[in-house]
This record gives C-alpha cells, structure tokens and sequence, in this order.
C-alpha cells in the first residue's frame, strides 16, 4: 500500500474559510477517487490540519494529486499556508496517524516550506 501523510497549518483564522472551500471538495474527490483505499483527515489545533490517505499505487495517489479538486487546493496553498509538511512511503498495512507523522519527521525528502506573503 502507497501512504500519504501531509500536515499543513493556515496562516490566520482569516485564511480559514478559503482553506475549507478548497480542502472539503479535495478531501471528497480523494475519497471517490480510483486506487483509494482510505482517507482520513485529523485536526491538530485550530490552524493545523492533516490528512491520512492510503492507495493501491504511487500512480493512483499521483492521479488524484494532479487533477481536480485536490490540483486546485494546491494552487492555493502558499497564499493559505505557512508550513506544509508532506511525505510517502509503502507499507504493508493500513498505517497509524502517530506512525505516519513519526516518519515525516525523519524523511528527509518532506516537504517544508515557509509561504511567501
């Protein structure tokens, strides 16, 4: 199984109505979407969300990431955004939210970006 880990946190409480009209209708297509195993999303604290996908292939995951509703959020991303932390890995079992966030922090390929204003 193909997991995905990601772990964002929202600039201001302003940039959280735009943050949830582009994540609830990602959140839905990921859930519908071919090669989905399951999705999960975890709320950290006010500002920090994230997500907890599993997929039938890197190729799957790689489709959803790259279309619809899921390309759109990402567009927007920096301008909501102040740290986004995201990572992939194969395992052979459905993986733990505390698991998964544990190998974010040690890979070194994560994704940590500080938005521009």
């Amino acid at each position: 199984m193909f997991i995905s880990v990601t772990k964002l946190k929202v600039k201001s409480f302003w940039h959280l109505i735009p943050f949830f009209m582009k994540t609830i209708p990602a959140f839905a297509q990921a859930r519908k979407a071919p090669g989905n195993i399951f999705t999960e999303t975890r709320t950290f604290d006010l500002f920090t969300y994230g997500t907890l996908s599993g997929w039938e292939s890197e190729s799957a995951m790689r489709q959803y990431t790259t279309s619809g509703s899921h390309l759109e959020a990402m567009k927007v991303s920096r301008f909501i955004t102040v740290l986004l932390q995201s990572t992939h890995f194969e395992s052979p079992e459905r993986t733990s939210w505390e698991r998964a966030l544990e190998l974010m922090e040690l890979d070194n390929k994560s994704i940590k970006f500080r938005p521009q204003k």
